[in-house]
């Protein structure tokens, strides 16, 4: 039987290999004046009117960047992005965060777990991103990677880079030990289909901050 861990590994992310997509704004927030709701999304300009017969513009602005944090770490990522999270109490949650075009931000907080386990993690993780190009024939190489974050700590990992008809697609998986824990860390990007995502990864990792 396969163990949580190994079932939890991949969020679904059916998208990461797919060309971009173009999709319309959706008027995801509510602005309420006056005991009146108004449908908005960032960016609209909307025209209010007012108990007293009158009239006011506003601005629906949103930030860049946005912040998101928990216990064991923190990072930026754009606004326009939303991190989901998906949680099995006492062994891991999963953070992620990816664009329309497949661009990716991937966290994984394993709450206790071995060496041995978590390199089995991370390369379950990958292989299971790369089954369906590998189906399709796409080449593949692999290589060993490692990075520092920002107080010099270095971590290890595997990168992965594709090449198929979808694109040029690297996706590069980190882990280091936290506690009787871990963090993984997973990045995609598709500089084919969204070449100015590049600087999502890079923020993604000039902001890191690793807590403990």
């Amino acid at each position: 039987m396969m163990t949580s861990w190994r079932r939890s590994a991949v969020p679904v992310l059916a998208a990461f290999l797919m060309a971009a997509t173009s999709e319309a704004a959706e008027k995801n927030y509510t602005l309420t004046i006056e005991d009146k709701d108004y449908a908005a999304a960032p960016g609209d300009d909307v025209t209010a009117r007012l108990k007293s017969g009158g009239e006011v513009a506003i601005k629906i602005g949103q930030n860049e960047l946005s912040v998101y944090e928990t216990d064991q770490f923190s990072f930026s990522h754009p606004a326009a992005v939303s991190v989901e999270v998906r949680k099995i109490e006492g062994v891991l949650s999963t953070y992620f965060a990816f664009t329309a075009s497949g661009t990716s931000m991937i966290v994984q907080h394993h709450e206790q777990v071995d060496d041995e386990s978590l390199v089995a993690v991370r390369d379950i993780f990958v292989n299971n991103l790369l089954r369906n190009p590998i189906a399709s024939g796409a080449r593949i190489a692999r290589s060993d990677i490692s990075r520092k974050l920002h107080d010099g700590t270095e971590i290890k990992g595997v990168r992965a880079m594709v090449a198929n008809e979808k694109g040029d697609v690297t996706v590069a998986a980190y882990t280091m030990r936290l506690g009787k824990g871990a963090l993984m860390f997973v990045t995609i990007f598709n500089k084919t289909a969204a070449p100015d995502e590049g600087v999502i990864i890079d923020q993604f990792w000039d902001t890191l901050r690793v807590k403990g």
